[in-house]
């Protein structure tokens, strides 16, 4: 918004220029002698129509060679003069050759420096080997009502393409550079963070995005300190971040199953994306806590791209201590170009991380039992045959 809440306009009516229109009789052309003249400045025009103090401005000189003229003419320059002092005010040098009944335009950019009626001349040099000078020079007053300098920052505050960002906007609609912005945010918890943004040239904007996904809900205050003409001032706005009821894109462990392994167990289930967005660069793994530690072959596992409201399968091995009731399990991700990180626990049964027979505990050592009585039993038949 504009800092007075209106909308941008000038305080004068701006730019009264006289455009003296010369034919080939009325040619201001001075350089003495009789030669016929060949040349003509038919136009000048000024663009922006409605400039301001310090706005640069374009004058645009006409040259045209006449038909009847017995060849090409060079412009050697044209120069743009203070009519009331004769300095000059600036110039453009080697422009070229005109052929007969051809024209050229010719921008001459100058920056006024005063407001009201600045009166300046245009003149143009034509070559003129006739001449004692060697060339014609051909006049064209200009009166331009130049207006004080504006300075019309805008700044907007809008949610931004990718989930959780929002854009932070300044535009010039001024006269005047708006030098060394910087844009501080305070978040609806009052810590502040400032962003530094590059020069803002009349009629330019300049918009940096920042993350706010990890951000309360609730007013976000921008502020946008800038300098012009060499006076410091500030914008300041405030916009209500809201959350999304349904994230875009979404992953979530579904349908998992733990089975016991001989080094640990094994999780298998899906990776679903319950957003509506698809996401990318899935990766799933096994998060180290003192009672779970991920192990090969399946410590960690790389989906994938999952389409919206798709899923992928996957498998992840680990080493629980006894009596583990979970498993918490690292999820990655990248949507619209943000990467997303979240841990989501897994329960297990107990009984699944208790030893077992196999793994060399207590109990009945069955194995050993049926070893001694078949030892025993071939023991007895070796002794009746000798009886």
């Amino acid at each position: 918004m504009f800092p007075d809440g209106g909308v941008g306009h000038r305080p004068h009516r701006v730019v009264l220029f006289v455009l003296v229109l010369l034919t080939a009789g009325s040619v201001a052309a001075v350089g003495g002698g009789a030669a016929a003249q060949q040349a003509q400045v038919s136009t000048v025009a000024v663009d922006p129509v409605e400039p301001a103090v310090g706005e640069p401005v374009t004058v645009t000189v006409t040259v045209r060679n006449l038909a009847s003229s017995d060849g090409a003419v060079t412009v050697e320059s044209v120069r743009l003069r203070d009519a009331a002092t004769g300095d000059l005010l600036t110039q453009t040098a080697e422009i070229g050759q005109i052929d007969p009944g051809g024209s050229l335009d010719i921008p001459v950019v100058v920056t006024l420096a005063e407001a009201g009626l600045t009166r300046i001349q245009a003149e143009a040099y034509v070559e003129n080997v006739d001449r004692p000078l060697g060339r014609d020079r051909y006049i064209q007053p200009v009166v331009i009502d130049v207006a004080e300098p504006l300075v019309r920052p805008d700044l907007t505050v809008t949610p931004g393409a990718a989930y959780g960002t929002t854009d932070l906007t300044l535009t010039n609609y001024g006269t005047l550079t708006l030098e060394a912005p910087r844009l501080t945010l305070t978040g609806p918890d009052g810590s502040p963070q400032t962003h530094y943004l590059q020069d803002v040239a009349p009629g330019a904007t300049r918009t940096r995005t920042i993350d706010t996904r990890g951000w309360d809900m609730g007013m976000l205050r921008v502020t946008a300190t800038y300098t012009a003409a060499d006076t410091t001032d500030r914008l300041t706005v405030e916009h209500a971040l809201a959350e999304r009821a349904t994230e875009p894109g979404q992953v979530r462990l579904t349908s998992v199953d733990a089975v016991r392994t001989a080094g640990g167990i094994e999780l298998t289930g899906d990776a679903a994306n319950l957003g509506e967005l698809p996401v990318e660069a899935v990766y799933l793994r096994v998060g180290e806590t003192p009672a779970v530690t991920p192990i090969p072959p399946r410590a960690d596992f790389f989906v994938g791209e999952v389409a919206a409201s798709e899923f992928a399968t996957f498998r992840l091995t680990a080493s629980v201590d006894a009596n583990t009731t979970a498993v918490p399990i690292e999820i990655r991700y990248i949507m619209a170009n943000a990467e997303t990180v979240t841990t989501q626990t897994v329960p297990v049964d107990p009984a699944l991380s208790a030893p077992t027979d196999d793994d060399g505990g207590g109990g009945v050592p069955w194995l050993a039992v049926l070893i001694a009585l078949v030892v025993a039993a071939a023991a007895a038949l070796v002794y009746r045959s000798r009886s």
